[in-house]
């Protein structure tokens, strides 16, 4: 009777206790959000274009594809007509993403309008030799000439220390980065912090040349 009750309260003849492995606690893993930024932050996206470390709007293979290749290529990876990230449909997507050229939620690099432009401008001939020259192509020869963007624009008061500046600032909604030009920087006596070689992804799918830019606090 003694031994019972003792080995009914997890104890062996010897005195030690039993080890219980069998008592693990099981948690369920809860989608929030907290989670789902810790699982990502920690991610290296990769372009789906070439797979390589960088920005998909931003690949220089984009040069080559055709607005046919591009979202056939963006609905093969399974990832979202707006931000072009995997994980969800363009209907459930949040991003901020804006076309400068018709407005609309996806990257220039998917607008419809763009390629439809292209094709109603120029000639048999002139893709011929659109194609050529398509490393140098730039935004002018991508939209029709009928055609002008406007983007807002606003005056602004820039300080720096004593020094103080009046200048009309650009407002583009879908640049993922700020500018500044040099001489009004060096007007305001700012020190470059760090320089930064990269490319540039232009509204109508063109990619600037790689290039060093200073970052400026």
């Amino acid at each position: 009777m003694i031994r019972l009750a003792r080995e009914g309260f997890g104890k062996d003849r010897g005195g030690g206790a039993i080890r219980k492995d069998c008592q693990k606690s099981v948690h369920k893993d809860e989608p929030t959000a907290a989670t789902l930024i810790s699982s990502t932050t920690g991610a290296k996206l990769n372009c789906i274009f070439c797979d390589r470390p960088h920005l998909s709007q931003n690949c220089q293979k984009l040069f080559d594809m055709s607005y046919e290749d591009r979202k056939a290529q963006v609905i093969r990876k399974r990832c979202c007509l707006v931000c072009l990230k995997v994980g969800h449909l363009a209907k459930r997507c949040h991003s901020s993403v804006r076309c400068l050229i018709c407005k609309r939620r996806h990257y220039p690099l998917l607008c419809p309008d763009l390629r439809k432009g292209k094709e109603s401008n120029f000639s048999p001939k002139d893709r011929t030799a659109d194609n050529e020259q398509r490393s140098t192509e730039t935004l002018l020869t991508n939209l029709p000439s009928e055609h002008e963007i406007y983007l807002k624009t606003i005056m602004i008061r820039l300080r720096n220390r004593d020094k103080e500046v009046c200048a009309r600032a650009l407002l583009d909604d879908g640049s993922q980065r700020s500018y500044i030009e040099k001489n009004l920087a060096a007007e305001l006596f700012l020190s470059p912090s760090g320089r930064e070689i990269f490319s540039q992804g232009l509204f109508g799918g063109g990619i600037s040349p790689a290039s060093e830019h200073k970052d400026t606090w």
